[in-house]
């Protein structure tokens, strides 16, 4: 039943995005012929006035064609989308083409999640208007909403997984202490991360963090003397080719506190083939760039 789905339209679209569930896949996989669009309603906008789009050749270009093997919806609209009158006269838009709206918010959304990202937040809300609908009208429409809702998850750049457990990112001994910890001798402060041995509750991850960061901040106290300071920098992918240049020239400059974040077990190797110990293993996620800072700061 449509009401038992509410929780559903309840959940942000990031969630939807990032989750393994093919939520929308599933409700595109229902036929929503019966009951269908009631009749006398034109929800596909064929006869509506077109002040603003011309809303059936829009409704045309999310169809498939045969005609067009090659052809694409998510550039067919691109013309629609971003058209002017549509920005520009909003309201008469959604007087004429509710659903077309619909389609053309989801669309701007989907090019802002792919290509700018930071502008994503200013469509969103857009978006979430779409749950508000009967899930029967959405799917007996022609629209494709449920089918097209489910290609976001094809533009989630990373999944949301944590490498390191809720205590090592913000339950470490000296949390609420970097400052102590930097006023003692150097030595010292070595000797105080020692402590934070791997055990069988660690992360498989987080030993190489400790001793990774432990060799940069010796170097760095050592260089400096004063200020206790590791540069740390994340690579993986089509970026690991750059390792063996990087430290070459980080050796040239005299540089020996820089750490290097691996995202993938290709750059871990070459990392620690050309530059040693400050090498921390990870996986490719939107967030594990941040949280081997999270764990820096607690080391101080």
């Amino acid at each position: 039943r449509s009401s038992d789905l509410g929780e559903l339209f309840q959940t942000p679209l990031t969630v939807v995005m990032g989750t393994e569930w093919p939520l929308f896949a599933l409700l595109n996989s229902y036929d929503w012929s019966y009951p269908g669009i009631p009749p006398g309603n034109d929800y596909d906008c064929q006869r509506t006035p077109r002040n603003t789009l011309d809303w059936p050749v829009l409704l045309d270009a999310l169809q498939d064609d045969p005609s067009r093997p090659n052809a694409t919806w998510w550039i067919d609209v691109m013309r629609f989308t971003f058209d002017n009158k549509l920005a520009h006269d909003f309201y008469t838009s959604s007087q004429e083409c509710l659903y077309g709206v619909y389609m053309m918010n989801i669309v701007k959304a989907m090019w802002m999640a792919d290509t700018e990202s930071s502008a994503f937040r200013t469509y969103e809300p857009y978006v979430q208007w779409v749950h508000y609908e009967s899930l029967h009208l959405l799917g007996a429409s022609r629209w494709r909403v449920f089918e097209i809702m489910h290609h976001f998850t094809s533009l989630r750049r990373h999944t949301f997984r944590l490498d390191f457990t809720a205590k090592e990112l913000g339950g470490l001994p000296w949390r609420d202490h970097p400052e102590w910890l930097q006023a003692q001798p150097l030595e010292q402060h070595l000797r105080l991360l020692d402590q934070l041995q791997s055990s069988r509750n660690d992360s498989p991850y987080f030993a190489d963090a400790v001793v990774a960061l432990q060799s940069a901040l010796a170097q760095s106290g050592k260089a400096n003397g004063v200020l206790r300071v590791v540069y740390v920098t994340m690579v993986y992918g089509r970026m690991n080719r750059f390792i063996f240049g990087w430290s070459t020239r980080l050796k040239a400059l005299g540089v020996a506190n820089l750490v290097m974040a691996t995202l993938d077990a290709e750059a871990y190797g070459l990392c620690v083939q050309h530059h040693g110990k400050q090498c921390v293993r990870g996986t490719i996620s939107v967030l594990n760039k941040y949280t081997i800072l999270l764990i820096a700061l607690q080391l101080g």
